[in-house]
């Protein structure tokens, strides 16, 4: 069972070993900064009888295990599964669920981690993964909601604001440049970016020699993929050397 109780301020993941021994791993919920139970969340649960270990998963993060002696659960032929409703104490959720899946096997950290994403409960065209990792950054900051991360604002300025970190998945929390400078082999100048592949919405390497409004082209920019992770894709741009200066950048077109 997967479910919040006492009150709504722990979660608890819950498995029975042989001998209908309840075993259970447990989360204060008030230890997430900024956590909001009226807000969607991604919660997993997992089990795995090879290590034994328990584990409970909030937003895509690990945040708490347990390990038990490793083994198979206790089986159980009732032959059905049921969801928000609690059958020993004939309990039911208060709440809305979506989006539910059963495996047969422990997921990985990454696996888990990929499911909580994509999702964008407050529709301002960030993800909310990326909007909690901001409010979970710092407990001092005010920013507690997702309604506080604001897409034009840059959270660890660093030049790209929210929105155009969550495009180009990059971490919102350091202030770190998107754009690995690649140099200069004589004949071309390059760097490599970083972009998340979301429908309607386009990234494109542009060049200028002046640094100037209106003067940033995208003719003569050739663009390589260089590999896929999930959702994300690493470009290496290259424009030919000039006579003079040769600069490029990154626009995000939504």
């Amino acid at each position: 069972m997967l479910h919040p109780n006492a009150g709504g301020t722990a979660l608890k993941f819950n498995v029975f070993e042989p001998g209908n021994v309840l075993r259970d791993v447990t989360l204060n919920l008030n230890t997430i900064d900024g956590f909001d139970l009226t807000e969607w969340h991604h919660y997993a649960g997992s089990y795995s009888a090879a290590t034994g270990v328990m584990a409970l998963y909030v937003d895509g993060k690990l945040r708490q295990t347990t390990t038990l002696t490793p083994g198979s659960l206790q089986s159980d032929d009732a032959g059905f599964m049921q969801v928000g409703r609690d059958d020993t104490l004939s309990r039911y959720f208060d709440g809305s669920i979506d989006e539910v899946t059963l495996h047969n096997y422990a997921l990985g950290d990454s696996q888990i981690a990929a499911m909580a994403t994509g999702f964008d409960d407050d529709q301002d065209g960030m993800g909310d993964s990326m909007e909690r990792q901001i409010i979970e950054s710092s407990s001092v900051d005010g920013i507690q909601t997702l309604a506080h991360v604001q897409p034009q604002e840059d959270f660890d300025r660093d030049g790209s604001n929210n929105l155009m970190e969550w495009y180009l998945a990059t971490d919102a929390t350091l202030s770190d440049s998107p754009i690995q400078d690649m140099g200069s082999d004589g004949v071309n100048f390059s760097m490599m970016y970083t972009r998340r592949v979301i429908p309607g919405v386009t990234t494109r390497a542009k060049w200028s020699s002046t640094l100037q409004p209106g003067s940033w082209d995208p003719s003569g920019v050739t663009e390589e993929l260089m590999g896929t992770s999930g959702d994300v894709e690493t470009i290496k741009a290259k424009v030919p050397l000039g006579p003079g200066p040769v600069f490029l950048r990154v626009e995000v077109s939504p």
